[in-house]
């Protein structure tokens, strides 16, 4: 009965450490398709401009 009991515990462990971890999973490819086309928003302009030699 205690190998049960040790087994259930340590699975519920495992599965709250998967838990904990699913929303970073999750949250890196969604942060990069939100970051990269800001970042090419706001950066674009400043390096057409930087490469056309017209920033200053």
């Amino acid at each position: 009965m205690d190998g049960i009991t040790t087994d259930g515990v340590h699975g519920r462990a495992l599965l709250q450490e998967a838990a904990l971890r699913a929303p970073i999973t999750m949250l890196l490819p969604t942060a990069g398709f939100i970051l990269v086309p800001i970042f090419v928003i706001v950066l674009g302009p400043i390096v057409i401009r930087v490469a056309t030699g017209s920033l200053f």
